[in-house]
């Protein structure tokens, strides 16, 4: 039981903890609602982070040093989407407010078990706070094709990534 009350301790807290121990079904049920509201509020990551000390941060470093038995694939995977989506919109709109053309550039290739891939890389100068430019390079997308890597198939992936990002008139 020592254990189970470090657990619980660490999860709900000790007042929490303290309060239920000695009570009725219904007041402890009640302790926890309480502390449950509490918790949801602060929890805006799709990352648990009830064994986390130090928000997001902690709880990734929990995750690779300890394996914390609360974290499933799906919330790792809706966390990396979310990401993703996030910088993409940035990404985006940064892009769309350049004047002038775009560079890109493409490379495919083959692998040994005969997919096809293809990486589409965008180069700009970007802005810094201090008014100088730094020339910024970035993949925009890389792609495994679903069909041969012609020309034509190429040039049709190219243009739907493109289009994605808002910038198919600046290229």
């Amino acid at each position: 039981t020592g254990n189970m009350s470090t657990h619980a301790k660490r999860c709900w807290g000790k007042d929490t903890v303290t309060a239920v121990k000695d009570s009725t079904l219904d007041k402890a049920q009640a302790a926890i609602k309480k502390v449950r509201r509490k918790k949801k509020s602060k929890q805006n990551s799709p990352l648990p982070s009830r064994h986390s000390r130090g928000g997001l941060k902690g709880s990734l470093r929990n995750l690779l040093k300890k394996k914390l038995p609360g974290l499933f694939p799906h919330f790792l995977q809706c966390y990396v989407r979310k990401l993703y989506s996030k910088t993409k919109e940035r990404l985006a709109e940064e892009l769309q407010v350049i004047d002038g053309k775009l560079p890109i550039a493409i490379d495919h290739w083959m692998s040994p078990n005969h997919h096809v891939f293809m990486s589409i890389v965008i180069v700009w100068l970007r802005k810094l706070d201090n008014g100088e430019e730094e020339l910024t390079t970035t993949i925009l997308d890389f792609i495994e094709l679903p069909c041969s890597h012609s020309a034509e198939n190429m040039a049709e992936v190219l243009a739907k990534v493109l289009k994605e990002y808002g910038i198919d008139g600046k290229v």
